[in-house]
């Protein structure tokens, strides 16, 4: 309801041509803010009259609603030719970013073959596993483990975006070392070769998900 408000004066202000923000097409509609969860989202350039009107309507909803805007919670994304970033921080008082980064756990605005989106996931990937001390595991263990990391939350960015060779060959190198508890000071062999180990039970595999078929299977939908 007190969000409602904030739109209304938005509106408001758009329709008196004090704010604009961007067109999607040339003849679409103008974006000028959009609210998604918890965060609020303005589209403007970067000229300082747009930046003032933004933090006078920051200034002016606090005052009504009594809800404070909390500049070191708050950032300015700059996408594509900005020339005021500097001017945008003074007024708004807040930080200064640029694409790609990282939204709601999901990096946004990153190519798909960006390291910045993969080498989150890997990292992750590698920290999960080192939680679980492999010695201590049987190598059922171990493949019940890989099977968890493979159902982690981390697997939702392969239903957005297309895994590169290069990453699903590093990730597939970290699940199999922690499979057969190879370290760099203690390397093992495998005992089964890894695209064997990611065949079905039926066919003499271990059950593993194959990270190339998993991800086209996502994408797919």
């Amino acid at each position: 309801m007190v969000m409602e408000g904030l739109c209304r004066m938005i509106d408001k202000l758009e329709q008196n041509g004090l704010y604009e923000g961007f067109k999607v097409s040339q003849y679409g509609k103008q974006v000028t803010h959009l609210l998604f969860a918890d965060d609020t989202l303005f589209f403007s350039n970067d000229s300082p009259d747009q930046i003032q009107v933004i933090r006078a309507t920051l200034i002016w909803f606090q005052l009504c609603s009594g809800l404070g805007i909390n500049p070191s919670k708050s950032s300015a994304i700059s996408i594509g030719n900005t020339s005021c970033n500097e001017i945008v921080n003074l007024i708004l008082g807040c930080s200064i970013e640029e694409l790609p980064i990282n939204y709601l756990g999901m990096p946004t605005g990153g190519s798909y073959r960006s390291k910045f989106i993969w080498d989150i996931v890997i990292e992750r990937t590698k920290n999960i596993l080192q939680g679980w001390s492999s010695k201590f595991l049987t190598y059922g263990g171990r493949r019940v483990q890989i099977q968890n990391v493979l159902s982690s939350p981390d697997i939702y960015l392969m239903s957005v975006y297309s895994m590169p060779k290069s990453v699903s060959k590093k990730l597939n190198g970290v699940l199999r070392r922690y499979l057969w508890n190879s370290t760099d000071s203690n390397k093992k062999y495998p005992l089964v070769a890894w695209n064997k180990c990611c065949q079905s039970k039926e066919r003499g595999g271990l059950g593993i998900q194959d990270l190339n078929i998993t991800n086209d299977a996502l994408l797919c939908k």
